[in-house]
C-alpha cells in the first residue's frame, strides 16, 4: 500500500509549472506571527490569482500550527478539492534550523512518498497538484523562467549551435550569456550520458 502521493504521476510528457500551482510557504506563516515558539494556533489562508480570460480565481486553506513541542512541530492543513469532491485532513511536520544573526528559520518536511520512500525534503514552499501539498521535486514542477531557457537551448541546438561555440563568446560575455554556456554543457553532458547508456546495452 503506497503513501501519500505515491501513485500516478501527472504531466508525464512535460513538467508542470511551479506558478500555475496554489502553494503555502513558512514565510507566509512567519509574517503572520503563526511561528513563535510554544504556540498553537488555527486559521485560515484565502489566495485569489487570475486565470485565462481574466477569470479570477480562489483557494482557501485551514490550518493549525502546534508549535508546543519543539521535536514535534507540525501543521495540519485541511482543504476541499471542489472539482474531485474531495475533503483532505492531513500533518505536515515542521522543523527549525537558526539563522545566522539570531532566530530561527522554519521549513516543511515534505510529506509525499517519491519512489517508494518517504521524501521528507526540508523546503520553504510546498505545492498543491493533483490531492495533496508536496515539495517541487516530487511533484516534478520546474520554473516558467527555466522552461523558456531550456526552449532557448534547443533552439540553439536545432540552429547548428554547440557549446564549445557558445563558451568561447561567453567567456566574452555578460553573467546571461554564462548562465546558457552552462546549460549549453550540462545539455550536452546529458546527450552523452544517454549515448553512452544505449552503447553499453548493446
Amino acid at each position: 500500500m503506497g503513501g501519500m502521493g505515491s501513485g500516478k504521476r501527472f504531466g508525464r510528457s512535460k513538467k508542470a509549472l511551479a506558478e500555475d500551482c496554489w502553494d503555502i510557504d513558512t514565510t507566509d506563516f512567519g509574517r503572520r506571527g503563526l511561528l513563535a515558539p510554544g504556540t498553537h494556533q488555527s486559521g485560515e489562508l484565502t489566495r485569489t490569482r487570475t486565470a485565462l480570460l481574466g477569470r479570477a480565481l480562489s483557494s482557501t486553506i485551514e490550518y493549525t500550527i502546534d508549535l508546543r513541542d519543539p521535536d514535534g512541530a507540525s501543521v495540519e492543513l485541511r482543504y476541499r478539492l471542489v472539482l474531485a469532491d474531495e475533503s483532505h485532513v492531513y500533518r505536515v511536520r515542521l522543523v527549525s534550523t537558526d539563522c545566522a544573526f539570531g532566530g530561527v528559520r522554519w521549513w516543511f518536511l515534505c510529506p509525499l512518498v517519491r519512489d517508494g520512500k518517504p521524501c521528507r525534503q526540508r523546503v520553504r514552499v510546498l505545492y498543491l497538484r493533483g490531492r495533496y501539498y508536496g515539495c517541487r521535486a516530487c511533484h516534478r514542477l520546474t520554473y516558467a523562467s527555466t522552461q523558456n531557457s531550456d526552449r532557448r537551448v534547443s533552439a540553439y541546438r536545432k540552429a547548428g549551435g554547440n557549446s564549445e561555440t557558445y563558451t568561447e563568446t561567453a567567456r566574452r560575455g555578460s553573467l546571461t550569456e554564462v548562465s546558457f554556456s552552462l546549460k549549453l554543457l550540462k545539455w550536452e553532458i546529458r546527450r552523452l550520458n544517454r549515448l553512452e547508456k544505449r552503447l553499453d546495452a548493446g
